[in-house]
């Protein structure tokens, strides 16, 4: 077996954190570390062998990195060793293949710990992905505590069994008797010397996991060889290993229960937020691709989340469709000007939300098939968005060259073997290239990219691994949205404005823009001048901010006061 990679979630203490380092790398693991959890999120695309974490089951900070791993379509395979301090919890994955396969008791042995997990990652493809033991309140702990994805089958006397299917720790179905949810749940636990079989779930039957099908027909379901209780009639696959990610947003418990039945059932893999707040915090988090929103909620509602999504450049590419109570064509109307792609209401047809989120995720869906394929040519730029581009064809390891243009410049990125290595922006006489013009790309309003494969970059001007590019553009186009906002509260110490590129804005820039962009570059106003002294909106003014800065036209300066 090739040498495994490691990440470390995070630790506290930095001295630590160097032992682990240098006793993993001497016992051969290629090693890496990443100072976040969200880190370990961001190496989803490459190939590792397994996730270290350094903290406590039980802590809300693993707890919330279980759940995104869990999640996520390329991690959630990955075996988890967790250094804690109680490893009690280890006889309940003692079979298993996937989440979390091992508890590792502190202190840290740099003699033992790295040997113990090398063995294990060897005897991992043995393991049948079956526990089995008496007690059921015990294994519904760990469930919930380890985020399983599962079966849970109790037997009751000879005969009768009883049922409960977890995703990610959380309850999906559970069948107990005439009792079912969280009742036929609560009696199952209540049965504490009854003997369960757990069945870990995502996977090829016979690799100790699988799939649950539709039980129509009555028949029972077979799993590496333990006979469980059908679904209800109708119930179909709860998550499958190209489940699109689709993320619910809303206060209503009953709702999102209900849709969340409907779109799983449609081969969506979903997750639920109550609030907006809630909503937004696991855009950021986690990766979907599609979010569905309710417009009246609590704390922040779906307009309040639709702007705080359009205006990070982790989320804004990210399909979004707004959920109503009323049938009103002037909210939809709004929502798609404000960046929506669909507007449905919650008495419409179940048939008919169905087919509107799957126009939302067909575009994606189509050119990830076509992307390595001979048709690839001309691209939707404007409806796929131009960082999820870059990342689709970074992640194939295609070589060629990506170019567009927007009503500002032309942009030409070149990729070697799936790295993004050079990259060009061209705004009349202008040139930019590097990071830069990468930024400039990302931020553009291209709506067609045309890709010629095989075309090698004429030079370098880019050194960094992808993911470290992505993030750090990302970060700086949040940080002058940053500014902005900063500039319309109070005046920037100074506004300075690039003469030549102001003349190139003047000629190519947007036109409803144009006034305000006058006001700044030519009068000399500040952003609080304008707004209380012209009928200019707040959100036309910082949308025209925004994109003088994203060109270079403009600098704010603080003050040195």
């Amino acid at each position: 077996m090739s040498a495994p990679s490691i990440l470390i979630a995070w630790d506290e203490n930095p001295s630590s954190a160097r032992v682990l380092a240098g006793a993993f790398s001497k016992a051969g693991f290629s090693f890496r570390l990443v100072p976040t959890p969200r880190g370990i999120l961001a190496k989803g695309q490459e190939p590792l062998d397994a996730i270290l974490l350094n903290g406590e089951p039980e802590s809300p900070a693993v707890q919330q990195l279980l759940q995104a791993l869990v999640q996520s379509s390329t991690l959630a395979r990955v075996p988890i060793f967790i250094l804690c301090q109680d490893p009690s919890a280890r006889k309940e994955m003692n079979a298993l293949r996937r989440g979390v396969v091992e508890l590792l008791g502190k202190p840290f042995d740099p003699n033992r710990h790295p040997q113990h997990v090398q063995q294990l990652l060897r005897e991992l493809p043995e393991r049948s992905g079956i526990v089995a033991g008496n007690g059921p309140d015990r294994m519904v702990g760990h469930i919930k505590t380890f985020a399983r994805s599962g079966a849970l089958s109790v037997r009751v006397g000879q005969e009768l069994f009883a049922k409960a299917v977890f995703a990610g720790g959380v309850l999906q179905t559970a069948d107990h008797g005439r009792l079912h949810g969280a009742e036929a749940l609560a009696a199952m636990v209540d049965l504490p010397r009854a003997a369960w079989v757990f069945t870990e779930l995502q996977g090829s039957v016979g690799e100790g996991a699988g799939v649950f099908v539709d039980g129509a027909d009555g028949e029972e379901e077979i799993l590496d060889g333990e006979p469980l209780i059908p679904d209800p009639p109708g119930t179909h696959a709860l998550f499958s290993e190209n489940a699109i990610r689709l993320l619910l947003v809303d206060d209503d418990p009953e709702l999102c229960r209900m849709f969340r039945i409907l779109f799983s059932n449609n081969g969506y893999a979903v997750s639920v937020a109550s609030d907006g707040e809630a909503g937004y915090e696991r855009a950021v988090a986690e990766n979907f691709g599609v979010i569905v929103a309710d417009l009246n909620m609590p704390k922040l509602d779906g307009w309040g989340l639709l702007r705080k999504l359009r205006d990070d450049f982790r989320t804004r590419e990210v399909p979004f469709a707004m959920l109503s109570c009323q049938d009103d064509y002037r909210e939809a109307l709004r929502a798609v000007d404000a960046g929506a792609q669909a507007y449905f209401s919650k008495t419409a047809r179940l048939e008919t939300l169905i087919q509107k989120v799957r126009a939302l995720v067909t575009p994606r869906q189509k050119f990830t098939t076509e992307v390595t394929g001979p048709k690839l040519g001309r691209i939707a730029l404007g409806a796929l968005g131009p960082l999820w581009v870059t990342r689709e064809l970074a992640s194939v390891g295609l070589t060629g060259r990506l170019a567009s243009n927007d009503h500002w410049a032309a942009y030409e990125l070149y990729f070697q073997q799936g790295r993004l290595v050079h990259v060009t922006a061209r705004a009349g006489p202008h040139h930019a290239e590097g990071e830069r013009a990468f930024l400039g790309f990302i931020a553009s309003r291209a709506e067609e990219a045309v890709w010629s494969g095989g075309v090698s970059a004429p030079r370098t001007s880019l050194h960094l691994p992808n993911d470290d590019l992505f993030t750090r553009a990302v970060a700086g186009l949040n940080d002058n949205a940053h500014k902005v906002r900063e500039s319309l509260l109070m005046d920037p110490g100074s506004i300075e404005v690039d003469a030549e590129l102001y003349r190139v804005y003047r000629q190519n820039g947007p036109k409803r823009w144009l006034p305000t962009a006058k006001l700044l570059c030519e009068e000399g106003r500040t952003p609080r001048e304008i707004l209380a002294t012209v009928p200019e909106s707040p959100l036309d003014v910082e949308e025209t901010l925004r994109d003088l800065m994203r060109r270079g036209v403009v600098t704010f300066r603080a003050s040195k006061g």
